[in-house]
């Protein structure tokens, strides 16, 4: 109830405010595990993802967040996972193949931070694919970094985009995911 609260809050502000924009929800698994993949500009990112998906969203979100007892009760209501981003988090890990084999869905910002360029990826992805066979669905949202850029409180009334498409993958481009995502985000679509 809570989560769908939240939710239902977010879709009627980012309409109203953003005129938002959404493609490619079809790409989105109506059932069965799967990971979400997005461009990470701005904190509204989540917020975006969680509103526009058609199901119920998991977060691997940076543990930082969590030191607040209020904000980690808030988060873990939103189904955010800790995250330690400084190395492999073994826990975080554990926990989203126990997400995806559930059948739920995971959302994970492959570049590790909020950057308004593409930059490496961190290889997480990958090994979650090899352990679930999860599909995997990239998102790119436009404008959110202009909206809400790092170190601002009060949002900028941009009008934005986001946009869903299933990445495929071969037998043998198991190991090239992270660069499948990486041109997924430079290309348009």
């Amino acid at each position: 109830m809570f989560y769908s609260l939240i939710r239902g809050f977010a879709i009627i502000l980012l309409r109203l405010l953003f005129r938002i924009e959404v493609k490619g929800k079809y790409a989105i698994p109506k059932e069965g595990p799967f990971i979400l993949t997005s461009s990470h500009h701005s904190n509204l990112d989540p917020i975006i993802l969680g509103s526009f998906s058609r199901r119920r969203l998991y977060y691997l979100a940076k543990e930082e967040l969590f030191r607040n007892v209020l904000a980690a009760k808030f988060l873990r209501g939103l189904r955010c996972i800790p995250l330690k981003r400084s190395r492999a988090s073994v826990f975080a890990l554990k926990k989203a193949i126990e997400v995806l084999k559930k059948g739920q869905a995971l959302v994970i910002f492959p570049q590790g931070r909020r950057s308004e360029k593409v930059t490496e990826l961190k290889r997480g992805i990958e090994f979650l694919y090899r352990k679930t066979s999860a599909p995997i669905i990239c998102a790119k949202i436009e404008n959110s970094g202009r909206a809400l850029p790092p170190g601002r409180i009060v949002p900028r009334l941009y009008k934005l985009r986001v946009k869903f498409k299933k990445i495929n993958i071969g037998e043998n481009e198991r190991n090239k995911i992270t660069e499948k995502i990486a041109q997924a985000f430079k290309e348009s679509w």
